[in-house]
């Protein structure tokens, strides 16, 4: 979480300090105005990201105590007069090597615009915190011709937690479960999918998939998962359908064991609050701009018509059911995040066709006109990418710049 300090010398009183946060109009009941002469116990504190505001001089070393002791990021917060400036100065000197630490300054004289800077960290904060200490579940692990998420692991800012869990175990549950555990979800389906011309059986057994993988996500307290879902064919059954659902429901979840393509939707979510579309590269025309998308599941909250979506086989197997689903003719972002967050594509486009019927192809498919310059094509990151509903470039760039160590 993040927590706020407001630090001031003895020799001004904690009116003085409240007086000027209040200038500023910075004043919460959540920030901790302490003096030079008291001291914190951090064994009690639990500081991820820290907020320092720099009232008075004098503070340097107080303000140093509360960084040192922030394991994610910290924000030194300067003011005009009463020597908060060269206080401040001395601390961004000190840590100037140190990514995890940024200053900033609010100038009196400009406030609303420092406000609005301000409020912008801050949010991208809030954003990085949703992200902090999550549980990931890799499943099985990853497919074998997936190459760059077993090259490297995820970026060490928001110190991610992946849990290796083995697909025997999501088996035994969906072995094991019962009519009266998937009742809830084939009514919900029978009201989202168009099941007239599908085997009920067919739809019962992505039903008993779909709550195996929720009784792991409570088991293990995940936030995301990623199935490494072609070894689930061998049982005649696919991932498709469960995951939408688990998308749905607000966990974020992937396919094929693809780590890094979890990892960009994680940050999408935080950084728009939607859960994206993973999607296969299926063509590129570069001289029109033109880019294919496809992949047999597809969040259903992306999808243009959110009742009697068509349902079909998985592709490649021709077994069991994925989603057949249209995307609407609408501005979009396209995204993938590489090793780092200095390794990322982004690109805006707009889908200008969906539901083209290419049987060569995974069933949920779409083309999407590219708004950028050529470059885009070789700029691309991994197989499969992340797309976003409306123009979110600005902000995601803003994002990964805060965070790109």
């Amino acid at each position: 979480m993040i927590k706020y300090f407001a630090l001031h010398s003895s020799l001004s009183s904690n009116d003085f300090a409240l007086n000027k946060l209040k200038k500023y109009n910075l004043y919460s009941e959540e920030i901790n105005i302490i003096n030079d002469n008291q001291r914190i116990d951090f064994a009690n504190e639990n500081i991820i990201y820290s907020v320092v505001f720099i009232l008075t001089g004098g503070t340097e070393s107080l303000a140093q105590s509360i960084i040192d002791n922030s394991s994610m990021k910290s924000l030194i917060v300067a003011f005009d007069n009463e020597n908060s400036l060269p206080a401040s100065i001395e601390l961004r000197t000190y840590y100037k090597d140190n990514p995890k630490v940024e200053m900033f300054h609010f100038r009196y004289d400009n406030l609303d615009q420092c406000r609005e800077n301000y409020n912008s960290i801050i949010e991208v904060y809030k954003k990085a915190q949703q992200i902090t200490k999550m549980n990931f579940g890799l499943i099985g692990g990853i497919s074998d011709w997936l190459i760059g998420p077993k090259r490297c692991n995820f970026p060490p800012t928001f110190n991610i937690n992946l849990i290796n869990i083995e697909l025997k175990e999501v088996l035994d549950i969906y072995h094991q479960s019962s009519i009266d555990d998937i009742n809830s979800t084939l009514d919900k389906w029978s009201n989202t999918f168009n099941t007239s011309n599908i085997d009920k059986l067919e739809l019962e057994k992505s039903a008993k998939l779909y709550y195996a993988l929720y009784i792991i996500t409570k088991k293990y307290k995940l936030s995301a998962l990623t199935i490494k879902c072609f070894d689930l064919l061998k049982h005649k059954v696919t991932a498709c359908l469960a995951l939408a659902e688990l998308n749905r429901n607000g966990l974020i979840a992937g396919c094929e064991g693809d780590t890094q393509a979890l990892y960009t939707l994680v940050l999408a979510k935080a950084i728009t609050n939607q859960i994206g579309w993973m999607a296969n590269v299926s063509d590129i025309d570069a001289e029109e701009n033109l880019l294919t998308l496809a992949h047999c599941t597809v969040p259903i909250d992306f999808l243009a018509f959110q009742k009697r979506i068509s349902l079909d086989t998985h592709m490649e197997s021709n077994l069991n059911l994925a989603i057949n689903g249209h995307l609407n003719n609408e501005n979009v972002t396209i995204l993938r995040i590489g090793e780092n967050h200095q390794t990322y594509s982004i690109m805006e486009a707009s889908v200008i066709d969906s539901s083209m019927g290419n049987k060569d192809i995974c069933r949920t498919q779409a083309i999407m006109r590219i708004n950028e310059d050529d470059s885009w094509v070789d700029n691309l990151i991994g197989n499969h990418q992340i797309v976003l509903k409306g123009l979110h470039k600005d902000k995601i760039t803003a994002f990964l710049n805060r965070f790109s160590h």
